[in-house]
């Protein structure tokens, strides 16, 4: 495993933990503990898309910034940002198949992928774009100074 895998995975790490704060914060531990309760297989596998795709993402960061000499920001911010939208879309998918597909005969399809990737990805990104851009922006300078 590179340097620049280990660096991703800290930072996803780093974020997940941004996220549990907000979430205690916002609704308290009971919130959160609901949270884990009702959705521990969307949690997981969207956690689990996190690390694989920072896997991959990290890999081609790493050559962008230390072997084609891209700017680190230009690299880490995106890099995240692709790593975040591919966890989203792997427990939102997730959420599809478990709760959504039975809700299809009841709205409308349009609607449910509404509910289960439009919300979902906003709510996300609402909350997480700022921790995102700063530690995407960290991320860059880590890999290139190799700290």
């Amino acid at each position: 495993m590179t340097r620049a895998v280990k660096l991703t995975w800290l930072i996803i790490t780093l974020n997940i933990l941004i996220a549990t704060i907000m979430i205690l914060v916002m609704f308290g531990v009971s919130g959160f503990m609901e949270t884990i309760i009702l959705w521990p297989t969307i949690l997981l596998l969207g956690i689990l898309g996190l690390y694989i795709s920072g896997f991959y993402v990290a890999q081609k960061m790493d050559k962008e910034i230390n072997i084609k000499h891209q700017k680190t920001y230009l690299i880490g911010i995106p890099g995240l940002l692709t790593i975040l939208i591919i966890g989203t879309f792997i427990g939102s998918t997730m959420g599809f198949i478990q709760f959504g597909i039975s809700e299809i005969g009841k709205n409308h399809l349009s609607e449910v992928i509404f509910d289960y990737y439009i919300k979902l990805y906003f709510w996300v990104f609402f909350f997480g774009i700022i921790p995102t851009l700063i530690t995407g922006f960290i991320l860059g300078k880590l890999i290139k100074n190799h700290i």
